[in-house]
């Protein structure tokens, strides 16, 4: 199982050698790095700016790690349903073929694409309500695109969240999102299906539902476990391919953010033991690669929701499930 840890690399220089020490530190060959499509190309008439990425993947690549690049954060030029797909496929076309040269497919220094992040969760669509159809034309466009360029490039379809509802409009959950893609045909124009696993406050070894007497408010849907995972597995496997768990984490802190709130019953130093018996169970699982969230959230975001997840503090210090998993990554 390939073991990777989600960072932010489009930061200053002095904190992306920070973040790239440290992971070469914990052991991972892995990174994973979000792309705000927005960011880079917020006016679809200007050139795209890739001095940011530019850095980061020379960077990165340079010290021998391998790329996940989760492509996110519509513009709202081409947010609409009509315009998504096509214009979505434009952009990580010229993504793969600024970092991987067409005629030496898989030398490049992109190894992975996620097609967009979260896209069962309305506020991570960045288009309106949760969509499965369009995503479903967004994939097998970006697929085809990615492809032309580099057939050897890994595309994997995005890590849906763990949402505990389901409206269909704001929030659409997990396992229903990925049958509706399954329907439509989606899952054919991937190589792996991305997934995301929390375990909120409930060990990793806990069934689904196991502990709703005693924790009613996170313990009553199979979607607050690790091991809601084998749901998805089981679709992808039906599918004919391999499971990414894109990102997985648990969070522990005294002033979680409003949702957050489950942080507070985790202990700091139990966090590295549910993550090592994560990974062994993913391991033994057969599940493709796993991905650790975050690496360097705290210090860039202090206080945030995602930085209670961080594997470092907001002063850059390693926390104590950092120091646990470093003799976890290679098995």
């Amino acid at each position: 199982m390939r073991v990777g840890v989600r960072a932010n690399l489009l930061i200053a220089p002095a904190d992306r050698e920070r973040t790239l020490r440290l992971a070469q530190e914990l052991g991972v060959t892995w990174l994973g790095v979000q792309v705000p499509w927005r960011d880079l190309q917020g006016d679809p008439d200007r050139a795209i700016d890739w001095r940011f990425l530019d850095d980061a993947v020379r960077e990165a690549h340079g010290q021998g790690f391998h790329l996940l690049l989760s492509v996110t954060k519509v513009p709202l030029w081409a947010s609409a349903p009509d315009v998504r797909p096509a214009a979505y496929g434009d952009f990580v076309a010229a993504l793969v073929g600024r970092y991987n040269n067409p005629a030496q497919p898989g030398q490049g220094q992109v190894q992975a694409i996620e097609v967009e992040n979260e896209p069962n969760l309305e506020a991570e669509w960045y288009g309106g309500a949760c969509d499965p159809a369009t995503y479903t034309a967004l994939l097998k466009q970006a697929y085809r695109r990615i492809k032309a360029v580099d057939p050897a490039v890994v595309v994997i379809s995005a890590g849906l969240t763990p949402t505990g509802v389901g409206d269909g409009v704001t929030a659409i959950d997990d396992v229903t999102f990925l049958r509706q893609v399954q329907a439509a045909g989606g899952l054919a124009y991937c190589d792996a299906v991305g997934a995301h696993a929390s375990g909120f406050n409930n060990p990793p070894e806990a069934q689904p539902n196991s502990r709703c007497a005693d924790n009613p408010t996170y313990g009553c849907h199979a979607s607050f476990y690790i091991l809601r995972y084998r749901e998805l597995q089981a679709i992808a496997r039906a599918a004919g391919k391999p499971l990414w768990v894109t990102e997985v984490g648990y969070a522990a802190t005294t002033e979680p953010q409003p949702g957050y709130e489950y942080a507070r019953d985790n202990r700091e130093d139990a966090l590295g033991d549910y993550l090592a018996a994560t990974l062994k169970l993913m391991r033994a699982d057969g599940v493709g690669a796993a991905f650790l969230w975050n690496l360097n959230y705290a210090p860039l975001a202090p206080g945030s929701e995602q930085a209670a997840f961080s594997l470092v503090d907001q002063n850059w210090s390693p926390r104590t499930h950092y120091h646990r998993l470093k003799g976890e990554i290679g098995g």
